[in-house]
């Protein structure tokens, strides 16, 4: 869908939800795992730069979901420029499956969350965004 920055006073559209790619605000979110959601105009420009996205969706026992991606998160291996680049973001918009995986152009949905799913799709894909930037 492109790779546009665009004012973060505006909302990008996207033509597919969540977006892989796409307009996004000229600075990315924080890395790690987020329990306040992050609009996908900040995390679509950790995606250009080779992060990777975890989309989670929680009615209940939040904290023990955010903990187990924590988990995760601790022992994923650091990107090229040092720092483990996972985002992980409640999702505010509805979805088809509790959980999605995104590298720029790249999904994965799962019900379940699945550590080693995460890590295995994290070591494949982390890293090949069409910007080498931290």
């Amino acid at each position: 869908e492109g790779r546009r920055h665009v004012a973060e006073t505006t909302t990008p559209t996207y033509q597919q939800m969540p977006p892989a790619s796409g307009d996004h605000y000229p600075r990315w979110a924080r890395y790690g795992v987020h329990t306040d959601a992050v609009q996908p105009g900040y995390w679509v420009h950790n995606l250009e730069h080779g992060a990777i996205v975890l989309l989670y969706q929680c009615d209940k026992d939040c904290e023990s979901l955010v903990e187990d991606i924590g988990d995760v998160y601790a022992r994923l291996p650091n990107g090229a420029f040092g720092e483990v680049k996972l985002l992980a973001t409640p999702f505010e918009h509805p979805l088809d499956h509790k959980f999605v995986l995104i590298a720029w152009t790249w999904q994965e949905s799962f019900d379940q969350f699945d550590a080693d799913l995460v890590e295995r799709f994290y070591v494949e894909f982390v890293d090949r965004g069409p910007e080498n930037a931290p």
